[in-house]
């Protein structure tokens, strides 16, 4: 088991900074010269530093901490730890809406309704994780497990793939954060209550960046099949705005294929500590 924690902690990626540049550069969103006076120039680093702060984000490996850590929902309900991010990426969004670039590019890395949404999911009765606690924990090391075998694909189709195209680059990243969400989703609802599994992934799919729905398989084996929930950061109206520009950009993409450069977590401690 230690060696298995340890390999987690040397080959975790933080997804989410590929999830920014996917979003930024592969859609073509780097930021305008246009001013926007109050957005601050780091905001996708704020971004990932309020999402990374509650460690419940599948691309984030955050819902390990829900079955191995008996009060780890109660510090994210009572003491407010979700209400915390949520009005962190409530007031980066606010600051640089202004920037129509910056807000569409915000509006596919999170959505602060959804948050909220999965929230009141996982807030609503915090004894429903409680009194179950014992029956999901005891899938802790086999979802590691399967979390560092994600891991390891992603890392090698992020290596593999060299120079891509924008989509692609999309694909390989939103399917290992949804892949994550199958690791604890698998094994959890062959045992533990029907509720107790279907508030978990419901609520982990709302943390998801709108930009990985839908996602088509870009690649898996046969333990797993993915599928994605729709994530919407605005009005329908909205959302078709965005998928229109998304598909104009995909096609642009096409001609423009990008080098990826593989990002490695300096961290990891939060898989240190399941043994």
């Amino acid at each position: 088991m230690p060696d298995k924690m340890a390999a987690l902690k040397s080959c975790v990626f933080n997804v989410y900074q590929v999830v920014l540049v996917f979003s930024s550069v592969a859609f073509g969103l780097i930021a305008s010269n246009a001013p926007a006076d109050r957005c601050p120039m780091d905001y996708r680093y704020r971004v990932e530093t309020c999402v990374m702060e509650a460690q419940v984000a599948p691309q984030a490996g955050g819902g390990l901490r829900l079955i191995t850590e008996r009060n780890k929902l109660e510090e994210l309900c009572s003491r407010g730890i979700l209400q915390k991010t949520i009005d962190c990426l409530r007031d980066i969004y606010n600051r640089c809406s202004g920037n129509a670039t910056r807000r569409h590019e915000l509006d596919m890395l999170f959505s602060v309704d959804d948050w909220r949404q999965g929230r009141a999911l996982l807030c609503e009765d915090l004894y429903l994780f409680k009194d179950h606690f014992d029956c999901v924990s005891q899938f802790a090391p086999g979802i590691s497990g399967c979390i560092l075998s994600k891991t390891r694909q992603f890392r090698d189709a992020v290596t593999q793939a060299g120079i891509v195209e924008h989509k692609t680059l999309h694909d390989i990243t939103c399917n290992f954060a949804e892949n994550i969400v199958t690791c604890l989703e698998r094994p959890l609802s062959r045992a533990c209550p029907i509720k107790v599994v279907e508030t978990m992934t419901s609520a982990l799919h709302r943390f998801l960046p709108p930009a990985c729905a839908p996602v088509p398989a870009a690649y898996s084996d046969a333990a797993s099949a993915d599928t994605t929930e729709q994530g919407n950061a605005g009005s329908s109206e909205g959302g078709d705005q965005q998928e229109q520009q998304a598909e104009e950009a995909d096609n642009h993409g096409q001609q423009e294929p990008m080098h990826l450069e593989t990002i490695v977590v300096e961290g990891g401690e939060w898989l240190m500590d399941q043994e």
